[in-house]
Protein backbone atom coordinates (compact mmCIF):
# COMPACT_ATOMS: atom_id res chain seq x y z
CA UNK A 1 0.00 0.00 0.00
CA UNK A 2 1.36 3.43 -1.16
CA UNK A 3 0.78 6.34 1.22
CA UNK A 4 -0.36 9.85 -0.50
CA UNK A 5 2.74 11.81 -0.22
CA UNK A 6 4.75 8.12 -1.41
CA UNK A 7 2.01 8.45 -4.40
CA UNK A 8 2.23 12.21 -5.86
CA UNK A 9 5.28 14.79 -6.08
CA UNK A 10 4.11 17.70 -5.27
CA UNK A 11 5.70 21.57 -5.73
CA UNK A 12 6.31 23.10 -2.78
CA UNK A 13 3.82 25.35 -3.08
CA UNK A 14 1.29 22.91 -3.20
CA UNK A 15 -0.72 23.91 -6.42
CA UNK A 16 1.38 21.37 -9.07
CA UNK A 17 0.94 17.75 -9.06
CA UNK A 18 4.72 17.09 -10.89
CA UNK A 19 4.30 13.32 -10.80
CA UNK A 20 2.04 10.23 -9.94
CA UNK A 21 4.38 7.38 -9.05
CA UNK A 22 4.42 4.66 -11.54
CA UNK A 23 3.34 1.68 -8.91
CA UNK A 24 0.09 3.91 -8.57
CA UNK A 25 -2.75 1.00 -8.41
CA UNK A 26 -7.09 1.07 -9.15
CA UNK A 27 -8.68 4.50 -8.60
CA UNK A 28 -6.86 7.39 -8.08
CA UNK A 29 -7.88 10.78 -6.55
CA UNK A 30 -6.02 13.87 -6.88
CA UNK A 31 -5.66 16.09 -4.20
CA UNK A 32 -8.09 19.13 -3.47
CA UNK A 33 -6.28 22.31 -4.21
CA UNK A 34 -3.74 21.19 -6.66
CA UNK A 35 -4.18 24.04 -9.66
CA UNK A 36 -1.77 21.94 -12.57
CA UNK A 37 -1.34 18.38 -13.40
CA UNK A 38 2.16 19.03 -14.93
CA UNK A 39 3.53 17.73 -18.28
CA UNK A 40 3.94 13.89 -18.69
CA UNK A 41 2.61 13.55 -14.73
CA UNK A 42 1.02 10.27 -15.18
CA UNK A 43 2.49 9.08 -18.50
CA UNK A 44 2.90 5.42 -18.35
CA UNK A 45 1.05 5.02 -14.73
CA UNK A 46 0.00 1.63 -16.39
CA UNK A 47 -2.04 0.06 -13.16
CA UNK A 48 -4.55 3.12 -12.19
CA UNK A 49 -7.88 2.44 -13.82
CA UNK A 50 -9.75 5.74 -13.38
CA UNK A 51 -8.81 9.49 -11.95
CA UNK A 52 -10.83 11.99 -10.00
CA UNK A 53 -9.69 15.09 -10.68
CA UNK A 54 -11.15 18.23 -8.29
CA UNK A 55 -12.65 21.06 -9.20
CA UNK A 56 -9.55 23.20 -8.16
CA UNK A 57 -7.50 21.87 -11.26
CA UNK A 58 -7.50 24.73 -14.26
CA UNK A 59 -5.09 23.14 -16.04
CA UNK A 60 -3.80 20.21 -17.17
CA UNK A 61 -0.39 19.58 -19.62
CA UNK A 62 0.30 17.96 -22.35
CA UNK A 63 0.94 14.67 -22.32
CA UNK A 64 -0.70 13.74 -18.86
CA UNK A 65 -2.15 10.95 -18.74
CA UNK A 66 -0.33 9.39 -22.11
CA UNK A 67 0.33 5.53 -22.05
CA UNK A 68 -2.06 4.70 -18.75
CA UNK A 69 -2.78 1.67 -21.16
CA UNK A 70 -5.27 0.43 -17.94
CA UNK A 71 -7.46 3.42 -17.38
CA UNK A 72 -10.95 3.22 -18.06
CA UNK A 73 -12.79 6.23 -16.97
CA UNK A 74 -11.52 10.05 -15.65
CA UNK A 75 -13.70 12.42 -14.42
CA UNK A 76 -12.91 16.24 -15.52
CA UNK A 77 -14.17 19.14 -14.10
CA UNK A 78 -15.76 22.14 -15.47
CA UNK A 79 -12.59 24.21 -14.53
CA UNK A 80 -10.62 22.81 -17.47
CA UNK A 81 -11.39 24.79 -20.72
CA UNK A 82 -8.61 22.43 -23.17
CA UNK A 83 -7.74 19.39 -23.79
CA UNK A 84 -3.71 19.61 -24.46
CA UNK A 85 -1.99 17.81 -26.78
CA UNK A 86 -1.62 14.35 -26.42
CA UNK A 87 -3.16 14.23 -23.39
CA UNK A 88 -4.89 10.61 -22.93
CA UNK A 89 -2.74 9.41 -26.43
CA UNK A 90 -2.40 5.55 -26.03
CA UNK A 91 -5.10 4.97 -23.06
CA UNK A 92 -5.96 2.00 -25.00
CA UNK A 93 -8.67 0.93 -22.11
CA UNK A 94 -10.15 4.22 -21.67
CA UNK A 95 -13.82 3.54 -22.98
CA UNK A 96 -16.40 7.07 -22.26
CA UNK A 97 -15.45 10.57 -22.20
CA UNK A 98 -17.52 13.24 -21.17
CA UNK A 99 -15.87 16.78 -21.88
CA UNK A 100 -17.05 19.36 -19.30
CA UNK A 101 -19.49 22.28 -21.17
CA UNK A 102 -16.73 24.41 -20.59
CA UNK A 103 -13.54 22.59 -23.11
CA UNK A 104 -13.21 24.80 -25.80
CA UNK A 105 -10.23 23.12 -27.78
CA UNK A 106 -9.24 19.60 -28.31
CA UNK A 107 -5.91 19.49 -29.17
CA UNK A 108 -3.51 17.13 -31.72
CA UNK A 109 -3.41 13.98 -30.86
CA UNK A 110 -5.64 14.52 -27.89
CA UNK A 111 -7.18 10.53 -27.55
CA UNK A 112 -4.83 9.22 -30.54
CA UNK A 113 -4.84 5.29 -30.21
CA UNK A 114 -7.99 5.30 -27.58
CA UNK A 115 -8.69 1.68 -29.22
CA UNK A 116 -11.52 1.39 -26.83
CA UNK A 117 -12.99 4.92 -27.05
CA UNK A 118 -16.94 3.72 -28.20
CA UNK A 119 -18.57 7.31 -27.19
CA UNK A 120 -17.47 10.77 -26.82
CA UNK A 121 -19.43 14.16 -26.19
CA UNK A 122 -18.28 17.39 -27.49
CA UNK A 123 -19.60 20.49 -26.18
CA UNK A 124 -21.41 23.07 -28.05
CA UNK A 125 -18.24 25.43 -27.25
CA UNK A 126 -15.66 23.68 -28.68
CA UNK A 127 -14.23 25.46 -31.66
CA UNK A 128 -10.92 23.90 -32.72
CA UNK A 129 -10.37 19.53 -32.87
CA UNK A 130 -6.64 19.43 -33.78
CA UNK A 131 -4.92 16.74 -35.79
CA UNK A 132 -5.39 13.47 -35.07
CA UNK A 133 -6.96 14.06 -32.22
CA UNK A 134 -9.04 11.05 -32.27
CA UNK A 135 -7.03 9.25 -34.72
CA UNK A 136 -7.20 4.97 -34.30
CA UNK A 137 -9.78 5.14 -32.41
CA UNK A 138 -11.29 2.09 -34.08
CA UNK A 139 -14.35 1.32 -32.05
CA UNK A 140 -15.86 4.95 -31.73
CA UNK A 141 -18.84 4.40 -33.69
CA UNK A 142 -20.51 8.28 -33.98
CA UNK A 143 -19.48 11.86 -33.75
CA UNK A 144 -21.39 14.58 -33.50
CA UNK A 145 -19.15 17.71 -34.53
CA UNK A 146 -21.09 20.65 -33.18
CA UNK A 147 -21.60 23.75 -35.27
CA UNK A 148 -19.44 25.85 -32.68
CA UNK A 149 -16.38 23.79 -34.38
CA UNK A 150 -14.62 26.24 -37.42
CA UNK A 151 -11.42 23.77 -37.80
CA UNK A 152 -10.52 19.97 -37.93
CA UNK A 153 -6.73 19.15 -38.04
CA UNK A 154 -5.83 16.31 -40.48
CA UNK A 155 -6.35 12.89 -39.55
CA UNK A 156 -8.61 13.91 -37.47
CA UNK A 157 -10.71 11.18 -37.28
CA UNK A 158 -8.33 8.68 -39.44
CA UNK A 159 -8.59 4.64 -38.56
CA UNK A 160 -12.28 5.30 -37.00
CA UNK A 161 -12.58 2.31 -38.43
CA UNK A 162 -16.08 1.70 -37.10
CA UNK A 163 -17.39 5.09 -37.27
CA UNK A 164 -20.80 4.77 -39.12
CA UNK A 165 -22.24 8.16 -38.30
CA UNK A 166 -20.91 11.92 -38.63
CA UNK A 167 -22.15 15.25 -38.44
CA UNK A 168 -20.02 18.08 -39.64
CA UNK A 169 -20.21 21.69 -38.01
CA UNK A 170 -21.77 23.86 -40.19
CA UNK A 171 -19.49 26.76 -39.68
CA UNK A 172 -16.27 24.04 -41.40
CA UNK A 173 -15.13 25.90 -44.44
CA UNK A 174 -12.29 23.64 -45.04
CA UNK A 175 -11.92 19.57 -44.78
CA UNK A 176 -8.64 19.30 -44.04
CA UNK A 177 -6.64 15.77 -45.46
CA UNK A 178 -6.82 12.41 -44.30
CA UNK A 179 -9.88 13.63 -41.81
CA UNK A 180 -11.71 11.01 -42.21
CA UNK A 181 -9.38 8.45 -43.92
CA UNK A 182 -10.18 4.83 -43.52
CA UNK A 183 -13.54 5.23 -42.04
CA UNK A 184 -14.47 1.34 -43.57
CA UNK A 185 -18.05 1.58 -42.05
CA UNK A 186 -19.27 4.94 -43.41
CA UNK A 187 -21.89 4.68 -45.31
CA UNK A 188 -23.21 8.50 -46.07
CA UNK A 189 -21.73 11.82 -46.13
CA UNK A 190 -23.49 15.31 -45.81
CA UNK A 191 -21.05 18.38 -46.57
CA UNK A 192 -22.05 21.50 -44.71
CA UNK A 193 -23.01 24.55 -47.34
CA UNK A 194 -19.57 26.61 -46.02
CA UNK A 195 -17.47 24.07 -47.28
CA UNK A 196 -15.29 25.36 -49.85
CA UNK A 197 -12.86 22.80 -50.04
CA UNK A 198 -11.98 18.76 -49.51
CA UNK A 199 -8.09 17.83 -49.29
CA UNK A 200 -6.35 15.10 -50.45
CA UNK A 201 -7.71 11.68 -48.82
CA UNK A 202 -10.20 13.30 -46.63
CA UNK A 203 -12.49 10.13 -47.17
CA UNK A 204 -10.17 8.04 -48.58
CA UNK A 205 -10.85 4.21 -47.85
CA UNK A 206 -14.16 4.51 -46.54
CA UNK A 207 -14.85 1.29 -48.84
CA UNK A 208 -18.74 1.48 -46.92
CA UNK A 209 -19.59 5.40 -48.58
CA UNK A 210 -22.85 4.60 -50.31
CA UNK A 211 -24.13 8.64 -50.35
CA UNK A 212 -22.37 11.61 -50.74
CA UNK A 213 -24.47 15.02 -50.42
CA UNK A 214 -22.57 18.37 -51.29
CA UNK A 215 -24.84 21.12 -50.05
CA UNK A 216 -22.15 24.09 -51.24
CA UNK A 217 -22.23 24.85 -55.38
CA UNK A 218 -18.65 26.19 -55.02
CA UNK A 219 -16.10 23.59 -53.97
CA UNK A 220 -13.12 22.90 -54.62
CA UNK A 221 -12.87 18.58 -54.15
CA UNK A 222 -8.69 17.21 -54.29
CA UNK A 223 -8.74 14.34 -57.02
CA UNK A 224 -7.66 11.97 -54.30
CA UNK A 225 -10.37 13.16 -51.35
CA UNK A 226 -12.70 10.04 -52.38
CA UNK A 227 -10.00 7.56 -53.17
CA UNK A 228 -10.85 4.47 -52.80
CA UNK A 229 -14.15 4.98 -52.61
CA UNK A 230 -15.47 2.47 -55.08
CA UNK A 231 -19.05 1.70 -53.51
CA UNK A 232 -20.46 5.29 -54.13
CA UNK A 233 -23.59 5.07 -55.52
CA UNK A 234 -25.33 8.26 -55.12
CA UNK A 235 -23.70 11.76 -55.22
CA UNK A 236 -26.18 14.57 -54.45
CA UNK A 237 -25.04 18.06 -56.00
CA UNK A 238 -26.30 21.15 -55.02
CA UNK A 239 -24.61 22.87 -58.42
CA UNK A 240 -24.38 20.54 -61.77
CA UNK A 241 -20.46 20.32 -61.77
CA UNK A 242 -19.19 17.13 -63.82
CA UNK A 243 -15.71 17.92 -64.05
CA UNK A 244 -15.60 17.98 -60.47
CA UNK A 245 -17.08 14.25 -60.45
CA UNK A 246 -15.05 12.99 -62.89
CA UNK A 247 -11.66 14.20 -61.10
CA UNK A 248 -12.94 13.65 -57.46
CA UNK A 249 -15.00 9.93 -57.80
CA UNK A 250 -13.66 8.13 -60.49
CA UNK A 251 -12.93 5.24 -58.48
CA UNK A 252 -17.04 4.49 -58.44
CA UNK A 253 -17.90 2.80 -61.40
CA UNK A 254 -21.77 2.99 -61.05
CA UNK A 255 -22.15 6.32 -59.80
CA UNK A 256 -25.29 8.41 -60.27
CA UNK A 257 -25.08 12.14 -59.81
CA UNK A 258 -28.25 13.68 -58.59
CA UNK A 259 -28.65 18.03 -59.28
CA UNK A 260 -30.31 20.00 -57.99
CA UNK A 261 -31.34 19.07 -54.42
CA UNK A 262 -34.35 20.36 -53.10
CA UNK A 263 -34.66 19.18 -49.53
CA UNK A 264 -31.86 18.00 -47.67
CA UNK A 265 -33.43 17.37 -44.69
CA UNK A 266 -35.85 14.65 -46.21
CA UNK A 267 -32.69 13.02 -47.98
CA UNK A 268 -30.54 13.27 -44.68
CA UNK A 269 -33.66 11.34 -42.83
CA UNK A 270 -33.87 8.85 -44.47
CA UNK A 271 -33.01 5.44 -43.33
CA UNK A 272 -32.51 3.99 -46.86
CA UNK A 273 -29.58 4.89 -48.79
CA UNK A 274 -31.52 4.07 -52.26
CA UNK A 275 -32.71 6.60 -54.44
CA UNK A 276 -35.26 5.42 -55.29
CA UNK A 277 -36.53 5.47 -51.03
CA UNK A 278 -35.51 9.18 -51.32
CA UNK A 279 -38.10 11.89 -51.37
CA UNK A 280 -36.93 14.47 -54.55
CA UNK A 281 -38.68 17.08 -55.00
CA UNK A 282 -37.26 18.93 -58.21
CA UNK A 283 -33.66 16.57 -58.23
CA UNK A 284 -32.87 14.87 -62.01
CA UNK A 285 -30.56 12.58 -62.42
CA UNK A 286 -28.29 13.97 -64.70
CA UNK A 287 -25.59 11.80 -65.27
CA UNK A 288 -24.02 8.06 -64.81
CA UNK A 289 -21.32 5.96 -64.95
CA UNK A 290 -20.93 2.48 -66.16
CA UNK A 291 -17.85 0.29 -65.44
CA UNK A 292 -16.10 4.34 -64.73
CA UNK A 293 -16.98 5.85 -67.65
CA UNK A 294 -19.52 8.91 -67.57
CA UNK A 295 -22.93 8.85 -70.01
CA UNK A 296 -25.74 11.23 -70.55
CA UNK A 297 -29.20 10.19 -69.39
Amino acid sequence: MLYMEEIFSISEDGKELLKCSPQAIGLIKILEGIETIKCNAFENCCDIEGVVIPSSVNKIEQNAFSGCINLKTISIPDSINVIPARCFENCIELTKVELPSTITKISYNAFCNCYNLIDIIISDIVTEIGSSAFQNCSNLCKIQIPDSVIEIGPSAFEGCRNLVSITISQKITYINYNTFRGCELLNKIWIPKNVISIGSEAFGGCKNLRVVAIQSDHIEINPTAFLQCSNITRLYLAKNNPNVVISSFGDSENIKIISPISDYDRIKSSVSISAEDLYLKSATIIQYTIKGRFMNR
